[in-house]
């Protein structure tokens, strides 16, 4: 299993243990300690980035394809706003109208929480380009 599943996992068990009420109903406490799905929270079609290591270092990568220039540039400026925010830059590999972006946090050359966040993130701001429709 990959360490970007793993952590997903271990992030809604602690949610589940917070959800959890010693309050509740017998019925509702049965239902959360029998609840033993076999769900996976992402499914691998869905989730586009690749966990590979290059070079003694774990890392995810995804690229991207944009139709215009306009739709490139709006992704670069607005994944430079929310690293900065983060104080957690990926590497970005630009060649014509097409982007090879890498996570991995730089100090111990492994993925951590803060890249799956940023990943999130950037799978946002490609959505929104999608409903933008940028023009040539």
């Amino acid at each position: 299993m990959s360490l970007l599943v793993e952590n997903i996992l271990k992030k809604q068990k602690k949610q589940k243990l917070h959800e959890f009420n010693m309050t509740s109903s017998p019925q509702t406490m049965t239902r959360l300690l029998n609840n033993t799905s076999n769900e996976t929270p992402i499914e691998p079609k869905a989730n586009m980035w690749q966990q590979i290591t290059k070079n003694d270092i774990e890392l995810m990568q995804r690229s991207y394809s944009f139709q215009s220039t306009k739709a490139l540039m709006y992704f670069l400026n607005e994944v430079y706003y929310i690293a900065d925010d983060l104080n957690h830059h990926p590497v970005l590999n630009i060649d014509n109208l097409e982007v090879l972006v890498e996570l991995y946090t730089k100090d111990i050359n492994q993925i951590t929480h803060t890249d799956i966040v940023l990943s999130e993130k950037i799978n946002q701001i490609v959505e929104d380009i999608n409903v933008i429709n940028f023009k040539r």
